[in-house]
């Protein structure tokens, strides 16, 4: 049917769910056909024309040419309930990396009183980036999969929602790839192709397409999966895992799911999936006090302790990191222990105990080895950054100004990571200097700031930092 026989409403609708030129110019052609046919004035649809044109401009419409076109739709509740999904629609069009679960269930909720199939697929596919975003991918797979069943017979029926159905369908591969069901994702994928998305699948197919787990051996699978994560091929290792897993659990092998479990939590957690991770750390801590394997629970009550402390739950993040120094402690290895004890320095700078962090850092740091003793290094010198900007904010600024020099004399000349940081301490000292009326000397910290950019390569904040410095230096 032409756009012009059907009233704009459904074309408006049918546009906010696929957002595509050819829905636009649909929603265009059905303006113009309407007056005066299908109970459409021409100021009606002249009101129209002026939202789609204020509509296609950089950021919101203005509110006034909605208010405009309500006077002219107030007797009909279906134009009413479309011109506000509209708007929802164009927030979230005009903010894409900013709208809200608030956003979504809005439009939502006007998507189910307007009974369109579409657009509660367009906002249940919204509300599964959302759940993603938030590490909780199976959240993110069930709004996945209701989005799926509404947009499949959409897509037999208007060949237009074949480009929503191929959102859906490269995103299901994607939540199914790292929850760990390979199998499925593999599945997705294979659509996905057909539907001429493959380019945007490129960075998975090489996992997807890689040697899937064999073998009954689920210490041969684990070890395979340890050197999969240890090489970054994480999709493939958690596979892997997930295999070792099931072959472990059917022998009952605790011993061996110790350790398994809190590997294939760090797996999850780089892939993003934060509720999987959570949840195995859980389970892998549990058997670990159930087995007294206190090396493994002394490794998994620090990352997941850690984890919490990043997520804000600084009370159970403080039990589990003191529960792994005590684990620590009891295996008697000096690394463990000082692993375990820069944790706990951690949380007692997050707690602002900046005094007791050092001393304990500090001691973590001479019983450490290696790559613990480098690591505890850039993790002190983040904390000296931490420390400046403590002692800035209640304005003692003598303790700050200790932590930037300390910060600063640690700074290694060859570390880009270490510059970043020491680039912060001296924005920091500036800062304190231009507090104090220092404005020669915060120019010059600024002028350091610009020269640590320079070895970094970042010319234009090198350049916005002198320029900052020279209106100080007037």
């Amino acid at each position: 049917m032409a756009p012009q026989d059907i009233a704009w409403p459904h074309w408006m609708r049918r546009f906010s769910a696929l957002a595509s030129e050819e829905a636009f110019n649909d929603l265009i052609w059905s303006v113009g056909g309407s007056p005066p046919y299908g109970g459409v004035s021409w100021e009606e649809a002249e009101a129209v024309y002026k939202l789609l044109k204020a509509y296609r401009g950089p950021g919101q419409a203005d509110p006034a040419v909605y208010e405009a076109l309500d006077d002219h739709i107030k007797d009909s509740p279906e134009k009413v309930l479309t011109l506000r999904v509209f708007q929802v629609h164009d927030r979230i069009a005009s903010a894409p990396q900013a709208f809200t679960s608030a956003d979504v269930d809005e439009g939502a909720a006007l998507a189910v009183q307007l009974g369109d199939e579409g657009l509660r697929a367009y906002f249940e596919l919204l509300d599964a980036q959302l759940r993603h975003q938030e590490g909780d991918i199976r959240s993110a797979l069930l709004a996945l999969n209701n989005a799926l069943a509404r947009i499949v017979p959409l897509a037999k029926a208007d060949s237009a929602f074949a480009s929503l159905l191929g959102k859906v369908v490269v995103n299901g591969t994607s939540y199914h790839a790292i929850s760990g069901d390979l199998q499925t994702a593999r599945q997705f994928a294979d659509l996905a192709i057909k539907l001429g998305f493959e380019a945007t699948l490129a960075p998975l197919l090489p996992a997807l397409r890689a040697d899937r787990p064999a073998g009954d051996s689920a210490q041969v699978a684990e070890r395979h999966a340890g050197d999969l994560l240890e090489a970054g091929r994480t999709l493939e290792a958690l596979e892997w895992f997930r295999h070792a897993e099931a072959l472990a659990s059917a022998r009952n092998d605790r011993a061996l799911l110790c350790g398994l479990l809190g590997d294939m939590a760090v797996a999850y957690r780089r892939l993003g999936n934060q509720r999987a991770s959570l949840e195995t750390y859980a389970r892998a801590i549990e058997l670990c006090r159930i087995q007294k394997d206190d090396v493994n629970l002394s490794r998994w009550c620090g990352n997941l302790g850690s984890l919490l402390l990043n997520l804000g739950d600084v009370r159970e993040a403080r039990v589990l990191l003191e529960e792994a120094s005590v684990a620590a402690h009891r295996t008697g290895e000096s690394d463990r222990i000082a692993i375990a004890e820069g944790n706990l320095a951690a949380m007692l700078q997050h707690d602002g105990r900046h005094q007791e962090a050092f001393e304990r850092m500090a001691s973590a740091r001479l019983g450490a080895e290696g790559p613990t003793r480098e690591a505890w290094r850039e993790r002190e010198l983040q904390m000296h950054l931490n420390a400046a900007i403590a002692g800035s904010k209640r304005h003692d600024h003598e303790v700050a100004l200790e932590h930037i020099a300390a910060g600063l004399e640690a700074v290694r000349a060859d570390d880009d990571d270490d510059q970043r940081i020491a680039v912060a301490l001296l924005l920091e000292r500036a800062k304190i200097e231009e507090e104090q009326n220092d404005l020669m000397s915060a120019a010059a910290s600024l002028n350091a700031a610009a020269e640590r950019f320079d070895r970094l390569g970042d010319k234009a904040a090198a350049t916005d930092l002198r320029a900052a410095a020279d209106r100080l230096d007037l």
